[in-house]
């Protein structure tokens, strides 16, 4: 478990805002010792890491003046290509879209989702998945629970968990069942869902886009918990199981509902006459809520 959580912690260091696990503070001294740890990390929990670190290294050049170029070295003589088998298909060489790219306006692209340190918000790509019906789920990948989600969104939860720790945001004490009754506890996030584009576009908080059935109006603006998931046997189970956000409470998902009624399952659905058709293409934006309070550091 420890290990994972190293993973993204490094991840979220490289992305360049320290972060604090617990009250701890993640300085650079800390960083160092973790990147002398990688060694002691599993193969699949030392990539992630790694991917990100390379990324930005190689990133775009700082205002020093670069180096001087070395001298050129003679290039090794070409190697011939092997003779093609009659009818097979002629091979192509295609290059896998970075880990992480830092965008020309300062922004970060960390797998499909961008990061924006400057506005304290992150950009997730997705779609309408339910527009009626009760949801224990607001937003949730494809591996998540799609039969009572109002979103399908289209990101790695460790990406998104990574992002969330480079705005500074700290995850708190995950709960330890579903529908547990206690309240969820982690740095507070505000969630928006955009669509549509010119005079057709629309943009409205999440819960303006979920139904109170107990109480026959939308749900109460909240900032949702950044409750952060757990690891178990060494699987970061917001993957496993892809919830991103759950009205239901839910020991697994990232971001978790803070009310008390996040402990009963029949209290929401898909607000209908909001959300549009399901297929719709949307953004999910979630921002630093502390930011929008001037609470950050």
């Amino acid at each position: 478990m420890q290990s994972h959580r190293a993973t993204i912690l490094l991840c979220a260091w490289a992305l360049g805002r320290p972060v604090r696990t617990g009250r701890v503070p993640w300085t650079r001294a800390l960083a160092l010792r973790a990147r002398l740890a990688l060694a002691a990390l599993p193969a699949r929990a030392v990539l992630p890491a790694l991917a990100v670190m390379l990324a930005l290294s190689t990133g775009p050049a700082s205002a020093q003046p670069p180096a001087a170029a070395p001298s050129p070295s003679p290039a090794p003589p070409a190697r011939a290509n092997p003779p093609l088998t009659p009818g097979a298909p002629a091979r192509t060489q295609t290059s896998a879209p970075p880990v992480l790219e830092k965008l020309p306006d300062g922004r970060f692209r960390l797998g499909n989702l961008v990061l924006d340190k400057q506005e304290g918000s992150i950009t997730c790509p997705g779609k309408v998945n339910m527009q009626e019906g009760l949801i224990e789920v607001f937003a949730c990948t494809a591996r998540g629970k799609l039969h009572e989600s109002a979103l399908q969104i289209d990101v790695d939860p460790l990406h998104l968990e990574t992002a969330l720790l480079a705005l500074g945001l700290e995850y708190g004490r995950a709960l330890k069942e579903q529908g547990e009754a206690r309240r969820p506890e982690g740095d507070p996030v505000t969630a928006w869902v955009r669509w549509g584009k010119g005079e057709s576009a629309q943009k409205w908080r999440a819960e303006d886009l979920v139904w109170n059935v107990h109480e026959a109006k939308p749900m109460r603006h909240v900032e949702w918990v950044f409750s952060g998931s757990q690891v178990i046997n060494g699987s970061f189970m917001a993957q496993v199981e892809g919830q991103i956000i759950t009205t239901y409470h839910d020991p697994f998902s990232i971001l978790d509902n803070p009310l008390e009624d996040g402990a009963d399952d029949t209290v929401y659905e898909v607000y209908k006459d909001r959300m549009p058709p399901p297929g719709t293409p949307v953004e999910l934006i979630l921002v630093d809520a502390r930011t929008q309070h001037g609470a950050r550091e």
